[in-house]
């Protein structure tokens, strides 16, 4: 049987009390689908909400963690492996099932900044790019040497500078993290030159 079936099977064995215990327990997570959805929902619409919305691993994991806040042992015991069940019950301040799922999730829900706004960007550099660089964006010296004798066109300078930063900060590249480095008062570049990333920004 496989976790779908499995979770299905679980919120079928739910009292009508516990379900509401389970639903009240899922709202309360900082990641979790809209409560307009899982409000009245009953086991196979709750299961098909869980699913779609975590996947099926992750669905699985939240399920445990919410039984474990009901309490609900008996299904703990009778569908969740020993070593499940001790991942569960083990007492921690900051590994919590729902801190951990959500500090796994809460990085891959960001967008990357795109290279759309990586050119738009480019454009409002001025001469101070390679002291950026350098001092903010972390590059070395002969990196940003590359970058200038690489390309005739200032922008496009400019431009395969941010894109190597992107590149390098894999998942972590998102229009968030460089609005935050950009932004700094150090930096010489006005607030006004990043309009492009702060609307991605405030999503």
């Amino acid at each position: 049987m496989n976790k779908r079936e499995k979770l299905l099977d679980v919120l079928e064995e739910l009292k009508e009390k516990d379900r509401h215990k389970f639903i009240f327990h899922l709202k309360s997570l900082k990641e979790r689908p809209p409560c307009s959805q899982i409000e009245h929902l009953q086991d196979i619409g709750l299961a098909e909400i869980l699913l779609e919305f975590y996947g099926e691993n992750k669905a699985w994991e939240v399920t445990k963690g919410v039984l474990s806040k009901i309490p609900r042992n008996d299904l703990l015991q009778k569908h969740f492996s020993n070593e499940e069940r001790m991942d569960t019950s083990t007492p921690t301040k900051k590994h919590d099932v729902h801190e951990r799922f959500q500090d796994k999730t809460k990085s891959a829900k960001r967008p990357l900044v795109t290279e759309r706004q990586l050119m738009i960007l480019a454009g409002n550099f001025g001469k101070e790019w390679k002291n950026i660089g350098i001092q903010f964006l972390g590059f070395a010296n002969y990196e940003i040497e590359q970058f200038d004798e690489g390309n005739t066109d200032f922008k496009m300078k400019v431009f395969y500078m941010l894109l190597h930063w992107k590149r390098r900060g894999k998942e972590k590249a998102t229009p968030r993290k460089l609005y935050k480095i950009l932004s700094k008062p150090d930096v010489p570049l006005s607030i006004d030159k990043l309009s492009c990333l702060q609307k991605e920004k405030r999503k």
